[in-house]
């Protein structure tokens, strides 16, 4: 069974790993990051960026999982 609870920053590394490989091959994010060598690494980067600063802020973001661990992330 998949739960969506809000994210903490204990979920950080693995919601991240998720972001970063649903947009492995996002057009619009690799014109952004500058597809090409090195880009999954500037686009973890940038989901981290992105969720360490809205955990921060106090802003939303989701985490969807079950047993297995994180399978999904939002923020919005």
């Amino acid at each position: 069974m998949m739960n969506v609870t809000a994210g903490r920053f204990s979920d950080l590394e693995e919601a991240v790993a998720c972001l970063a490989t649903a947009f492995e091959e996002d057009p619009i994010t690799g014109f952004l990051l500058q597809s090409g060598q090195g880009y999954k690494e500037r686009v973890t980067h940038f989901f981290s960026l992105l969720m360490r600063a809205r955990l921060a802020l106090d802003m939303p973001v989701l985490v969807a999982g079950g047993a297995g661990g994180i399978s999904g992330a939002a923020m919005g």
